[in-house]
């Protein structure tokens, strides 16, 4: 009966650690921001999507806690979407993962003397006491005019004191880390994009294509795409192949995807 109760008590707090959530908007996070252009929809949703880019094992699937209502915007034309991931190590940062552009044969290019630069942003983004970080739930709604927003750090600042993708990109410069969402009123309802690794250390480095993103809309019971009232947008994830030597890389941290935390309630924002 002990043995029986040791192993009982065993299996229980394995079960109890592995139900622990990580926190939101940490180093490793996949992270997707979607905004409109303009001054029509003030705002910007940041969302944790609970995959972890050092877990492995995952090659493709849709994602548990990621819609967002359409119904926040006003012209999907104008809505983008940016996904990434960061590791911001001491005393130099050292990994990133940065959307760009779906098969459009230029790959993702970081520039070199951008590290600190990079590493600034992106901490402002995700702090866990001042950004994204402090509010511990999966999906925050923030003013894009917060110094504290993907927007004002990532997409529009390009001060090279204050740095961003905006000025760290270099195919094309400041671009291609922001996807248009226009096509999910289009015919596929969907719209595609790479997500590329980078080891980065100050160099001027060329981006590792790991996965592709596909962010795609569902209709409401009317069926209608352009209508954005009941309508929800939702992102997927699929892994490719790769090149063995990257996984030398980043002291073996370089992986695919995996789930980060066992359960998240769907969230319709």
């Amino acid at each position: 009966m002990k043995k029986f109760l040791g192993i009982l008590v065993a299996m229980m707090l394995v079960i109890g650690f592995a139900g622990q959530a990580s926190a939101y908007f940490e180093d490793y996070s996949l992270l997707r921001f979607v905004f409109q252009s303009g001054t029509a929809v003030p705002n910007e949703w940041g969302t944790d999507l609970g995959v972890d880019t050092t877990s492995t094992g995952v090659s493709s699937y849709g994602l548990v806690g990621d819609l967002l209502a359409a119904s926040n915007f006003t012209d999907m034309s104008q809505v983008k979407v940016s996904y990434w991931a960061k590791e911001n190590a001491s005393p130099n940062p050292a990994q990133y993962w940065i959307t760009g552009g779906y098969n459009d044969g230029d790959g993702l290019t970081l520039t070199g003397g951008k590290a600190t630069n990079l590493n600034t942003a992106t901490d402002a983004v995700t702090g866990s006491t001042y950004g994204y970080g402090k509010y511990g739930t999966s999906t925050v709604v923030l003013a894009k005019s917060s110094t504290y927003s993907h927007y004002y750090n990532i997409e529009k600042n390009t001060d090279s004191s204050i740095g961003g993708f905006a000025n760290s990109l270099k195919v094309p410069p400041g671009k291609e880390a922001t996807i248009s969402l226009a096509d999910l009123t289009g015919p596929t309802h969907e719209v595609w994009s790479s997500l590329y690794y980078f080891n980065y250390k100050n160099a001027e480095l060329v981006g590792t294509l790991v996965a592709y993103i596909r962010t795609y809309m569902t209709a409401g019971a009317d069926g209608d795409y352009t209508t954005l009232a009941d309508n929800f947008i939702g992102t997927e994830i699929r892994a490719v192949p790769v090149p063995a030597a990257v996984w030398l890389l980043g002291s073996g941290l370089m992986a695919l995807f995996g789930i980060r935390r066992k359960s998240i309630s769907r969230y319709f924002a």
